[in-house]
């Protein structure tokens, strides 16, 4: 498989689980199911614009700068967490249930995953740095799915009730990240929501390992020429990190890619 393009000639484990008749059922319910509560409420024109920012919406992977730096440097492929050697930290709570979590609603396959989060503003989930990777879509359409949210997350929710795996209907592929975008944020759009408040419901703007948001699993490593943008943003850099800006914008320049530095999230 190129980690550039993505191509392949069949479904991978990944996409091949959300195209489970079981699983598109559950998420065409849902997805109904929306509809019909927007109806209730007088919100459809509202829904509609969501469905429409849902379908332009980006792939967008958040890391820090320093490990930005040494992707360029190498021409490394961006790699999953599990593949790139990361340690969990076992002081954390959240990082101990992560593989655990992960391996619950992917089995088999989870450390095969690169991790990314739905954005409608081409900014990704604060918590994990401050420069923001948008995916090329056409790069991973074929080998991405979207997760209803943190993986960890949902087990939390569920785990009690003895789930095996992940409960059908909370995965779509990236063809259908729409419909899984409006069955999971619909309940929160009210007659007084504007469109440009959207963005902060695809991704809750906060820096916490427990922000919510719709995670993008891309199987296998990507490459960096499948990145189309990256925005740096300033806002919670020290100074080291902030030294190190001119060098990658450079960088970014001589691969292609567009990149926007930030003093601020909006």
């Amino acid at each position: 498989m190129c980690p550039a393009c993505g191509r392949k000639d069949f479904p991978l484990p990944n996409v091949r689980r959300a195209l489970d008749p079981i699983e598109t059922g559950a998420l065409k319910a849902r997805y109904k199911s929306a509809y019909a509560a927007s109806r209730d409420q007088g919100t459809t024109r509202l829904l509609a614009a969501l469905l429409k920012t849902a379908s332009g919406s980006k792939a967008v992977k958040a890391m820090g700068i320093a490990t930005l730096h040494v992707n360029l440097l190498n021409k490394d492929l961006i790699k999953s967490f599990y593949r790139r050697g990361s340690r969990i930290n076992t002081q954390d709570p959240h990082s101990l249930s992560r593989e655990t979590s992960d391996t619950w609603a992917n089995p088999g396959y989870h450390h095969l995953l690169v991790q990314a989060a739905l954005s409608a503003n081409e900014l990704g989930c604060r918590w994990y740095g401050s420069c923001h990777l948008v995916f090329r879509s056409e790069s991973i359409a074929s080998r991405a799915s979207v997760f209803w949210e943190n993986p960890r997350t949902l087990f939390a929710k569920v785990s009690s009730n003895d789930a095996l795996s992940a409960p059908p209907g909370h995965r779509a592929t990236w063809e259908n990240r729409s419909r899984l975008a409006i069955a999971k944020l619909h309940d929160r759009i009210q007659a007084d929501t504007r469109c440009e408040s959207f963005s902060a419901l695809f991704i809750e703007p906060r820096i916490d390992p427990t922000s919510d948001f719709i995670e993008v699993q891309i199987y296998g490593d990507v490459a960096i020429s499948a990145v189309e943008k990256i925005t740096i943003c300033k806002e919670t850099m020290d100074d080291t990190d902030l030294e190190s800006i001119d060098v990658v914008v450079r960088k970014l320049a001589g691969l292609k890619i567009e990149s926007q530095v930030i003093d601020a999230y909006p």
